[in-house]
């Protein structure tokens, strides 16, 4: 009886920090987000207008296809987070004050949309990001202008009990800094996330990378490439010059590409990888270790 209690103490700590969606987009150039196993379109007049361009997407104001990816366990209840990297092209006018929510949380079977996301605020020296947990306007926005073409990753939270919402901007640590929603809008469970299109004033234009959705906030740090890396990179995104790889032990050849295939860096180290003097952008970085190799993206902010 003494073991059977303790497997049940141990099966919520499992359950707690599930991975329910990752999604690099890295597709071939072309590829229409719905044409893919993950996703689907749920709404708007023209299926297939998110397309996939160097392992990225772009959600605009000028198209209107919806899409979701389902949980990979449906039904959810309690805390959800998913984190992802975004940014924000200038729109060059900044009149206007019809704002859309681009990115959500939902249930498959119906359109309670929640932790809706919004670009809520434009001017000529940057924007802010806000959230509402299920309202058609941004209950709450960032306090700091965030700058235009300049990636930054997003953290988002949404209760099913409490229906509130929460967001971060490059958190590391729940405890970071963060804006969250005080109107609840609750729902019974959620099954998918979404990325939405719809008209807005200013023109918006946003790309989206490395997506991850889980039921604890440190799953959705990682940025794995494949399902089979084993190693780990910290901070990541940085803007550092020293990355820490753990997970491999000893010495390793470090070999960083950009997204053109074309090595910028090709060294040894240990743990401690010095990328001083690389841009800003998405890499792939593989790592060697004997007969152990793996690669995973590294954004550099």
């Amino acid at each position: 009886m003494k073991h059977f209690y303790i497997l049940l103490l141990l099966i919520p700590v499992f359950i707690f920090s599930q991975t329910l969606v990752d999604e690099s987009f890295s597709y071939p150039d072309g590829t229409a987000l719905n044409s893919t196993a993950n996703w689907a379109t749920y709404s708007g007049n023209t299926p297939g207008q998110i397309i996939v361009n160097s392992g990225q997407i772009v959600i605009s104001d000028s198209q209107s296809e919806d899409v979701e990816a389902a949980f990979l366990t449906p039904n959810i209840t309690g805390d959800i987070y998913a984190s992802f990297d975004f940014s924000v092209a200038d729109p060059t006018s900044y009149s206007g004050t019809t704002f859309s929510y681009f990115f959500l949380f939902k249930p498959l079977s119906s359109n309670s949309l929640r932790a809706r996301v919004y670009i809520a605020a434009f001017s000529a020296s940057g924007y802010k990001p806000g959230i509402s947990s299920g309202s058609s306007t941004a209950e709450i926005l960032w306090a700091q202008d965030l700058s235009y073409a300049t990636t930054y990753r997003m953290t988002v939270k949404y209760n099913t009990t409490t229906g509130l919402s929460q967001m971060w901007i490059d958190a590391v640590l729940e405890t970071d800094t963060s804006i969250s929603t005080t109107t609840a809008s609750t729902v019974a469970d959620i099954d998918a996330v979404a990325f939405r299109q719809a008209s807005a004033s200013p023109d918006q234009s946003i790309t989206i990378d490395n997506l991850k959705v889980a039921t604890s906030f440190a799953n959705t740090l990682s940025t794995d490439v494949s399902d089979e890396a084993t190693f780990s990179i910290y901070p990541n995104p940085t803007s550092t010059d020293i990355v820490i790889i753990t997970g491999m032990e000893g010495s390793k050849k470090a070999v960083l590409h950009d997204l053109m295939g074309r090595v910028v860096l090709k060294t040894t180290v240990n743990n401690r990888l010095n990328i001083a003097g690389i841009k800003t952008g998405v890499y792939l970085l593989e790592v060697t270790s004997g007969d152990k190799k793996a690669t995973k993206k590294l954004i550099v902010k």
